[in-house]
């Protein structure tokens, strides 16, 4: 009976050793493999608690199954039209498959120079099929981004998971260069562009002000016409009703007289503040303004009214 104890807590610790011997954690941000003497066994590493066979008998990879980004260096390459171009590409990629890639590739450091190739060939070969024109561009509609992307990736992806087990999620090209020698000459070309497209604009807006001036020059002969034909209706107007002055005028010739008087006192009166001296009894028409002389009486007119 004394013994039971010691017994007791023997076991304790041979089941707590077995058990931190061959159980093991996988994390839901992790994938894992089993292998049995370095080979890597059927049985998959599920999320949470599993066993397996203590080491050196069974051994557990772990590696981060979460999504990593890395950006490739400058490397020059040749587009369709042969344009030298520098080109630097980034990849997010995760580790899908841990059996294979820890065969192929060992550790999570070397993921990155095992994809580098196969992205390098796949840049390569996708931009020799493209001309610059798609890449750099002065007219946004006329890149094509996004579809030479997807192609690099098409390339990539089903190499690197086959080989070596990484998922790539995107693939995207992170910055453009120009060689130094050609700089120059793709700023003198962008230059003639742009100017062809301001002379294109400039010609138009010329043509659409000469539109405007010819159709405005239209609208004012039309309005010349009309307003010259409806003078000349005012003017036959006028003249028949002047037609009828002179009538009256050719039969009452002293009317004419006494009016044209009237209009020449009215005209000279009204010059302002000017003082006139003349002879009203003798000078026309200021004799209007004289009283009249009253009618002599004589002899015989008077004996009469007796």
């Amino acid at each position: 009976m004394k013994r039971f104890p010691n017994i007791a807590v023997a076991l304790i610790v041979l089941v707590a050793l077995g058990f931190y011997l061959c159980a093991y954690q996988v994390r839901f941000t992790e994938t894992a493999v089993v292998t049995r003497f370095e080979r890597p066994v059927d049985r998959a590493a599920t999320v949470g608690l599993n066993f397996k066979w203590p080491s050196p008998i069974e051994r557990v990879y772990k590696f981060d199954k979460r999504l990593r980004t890395y950006e490739t260096q400058f490397t020059q390459l040749s587009t369709a039209d042969q344009k030298p171009l520098t080109v630097s590409a980034f990849v997010n990629y995760r580790i899908v498959d841990a059996a294979r890639f820890l065969q192929a590739v060992g550790s999570e450091e070397g993921a990155e120079a095992k994809t580098a190739d196969p992205l390098k060939n796949a840049v390569s070969k996708v931009l020799k099929a493209h001309p610059m024109s798609a890449l750099i561009n002065i007219d946004p509609q006329r890149t094509r981004f996004q579809a030479i992307e997807d192609e690099i990736r098409a390339e990539v992806a089903p190499v690197t998971l086959a080989n070596y087990g990484i998922e790539i999620a995107t693939i995207g090209i992170a910055r453009l260069g120009l060689p130094g020698d050609n700089t120059k000459a793709v700023a003198e070309r962008m230059k003639a562009e742009r100017r062809k497209v301001s002379e294109a604009l400039l010609a138009e807006g010329e043509a659409e002000a000469q539109r405007i001036q010819d159709s405005a020059g239209a609208v004012a002969s039309k309005i010349t016409e009309r307003a010259r034909s409806y003078a000349k209706t005012i003017e036959g107007q006028g003249e028949a009703i002047a037609a009828s002055y002179y009538d009256a005028f050719k039969r009452r010739p002293e009317l004419a007289t006494f009016l044209k008087q009237i209009e020449s006192l009215r005209n000279q009166l009204s010059a302002g503040e000017v003082t006139v001296v003349f002879d009203a009894n003798e000078m026309s028409p200021f004799t209007l303004l004289m009283p009249e002389e009253p009618t002599p009486t004589t002899p015989e007119a008077t004996s009469k009214a007796d």
